[in-house]
């Protein structure tokens, strides 16, 4: 088993609602063949400290909520019958291959990132609930040594003159990467809306956004038992919102 010490980061990059790239500003480098990191460019992807999302089912099941009467006995807002909430629903065993009467409520998430050139545009978009197109989140990891690709290239050469001898060797990995550090999962967002942004004085300016999207895709690429990204095989999962926002649209 290798032995090796873990580097990680955080990277992302936004799309407006035309699907052009958000201009940023980031120093990292794109590791070769990298392909959750395919569409990154440089330019126009950031570097985050933090990230955080959640994806909960809901407590009632909306397509059965009926409209209750107010106090005035005017019609109010839509509710759910007891039985189709949670805790009902968990009294009486599913069968097989049943599905939760339940609606699953918005992806949100926070990130933490120090101020660039896409500053303005977050904070416009926000100020305006205009939608991003997309939101792409890769967290990297390099120990070292990438899997999953194998072979590789090598090569020596010496040269010796009266007083002088030089030697040289080349090896060139057959994996993504080559010690740089790799995607290991990376998070899709669809119809994203920033729906709040706070900027905090520092060393740099922080920021802090707070978004709510329609649409995820999640690939994942696992680790071997040395820490190294098996780059060949990609574990995927997805969900969407039955009804996404009009593009055209003012918010989600």
């Amino acid at each position: 088993m290798a032995e090796s010490t873990a580097v990680t980061d955080l990277v992302a990059f936004f799309t407006d609602i035309n699907d052009n790239p958000v201009q940023a500003e980031c120093q990292l480098s794109i590791a070769p063949g990298d392909d959750l990191m395919q569409d990154f460019q440089p330019g126009y992807f950031f570097e985050l400290t933090g990230f955080t999302f959640s994806l909960k089912i809901g407590g009632s099941d909306k397509t059965k909520a009926g409209a209750a009467p107010t106090a005035a006995g005017q019609p109010g807002q839509a509710t759910a019958t007891s039985d189709d909430n949670v805790d009902s629903w968990y009294k009486q065993p599913p069968q097989p291959g049943d599905l939760a009467p339940l609606p699953v409520n918005l992806v949100e998430g926070t990130f933490q990132r120090a101020l660039d050139a896409a500053s303005p545009v977050f904070f416009q978009q926000c100020c305006y609930r205009q939608l991003f197109n997309t939101a792409v989140i890769v967290k990297r990891v390099s120990t070292g040594t990438v899997g999953g690709g194998g072979g590789g290239l090598s090569a020596s050469a010496s040269v010796s003159l009266p007083g002088v001898s030089l030697s040289a060797s080349i090896n060139v990995g057959g994996s993504a990467g080559g010690g740089q550090p790799i995607g290991m999962v990376r998070i899709e967002f669809n119809n994203v809306l920033i729906t709040q942004i706070a900027w905090t004085d520092g060393d740099v300016v922080n920021e802090s956004c707070t978004f709510s999207a329609h649409h995820m895709l999640v690939s994942y690429h696992p680790q071997d038992d040395s820490g190294a990204i098996e780059s060949g095989t990609t574990l995927m999962a997805e969900w969407s919102d039955p009804t996404p926002p009009d593009a055209n649209s003012d918010g989600c």
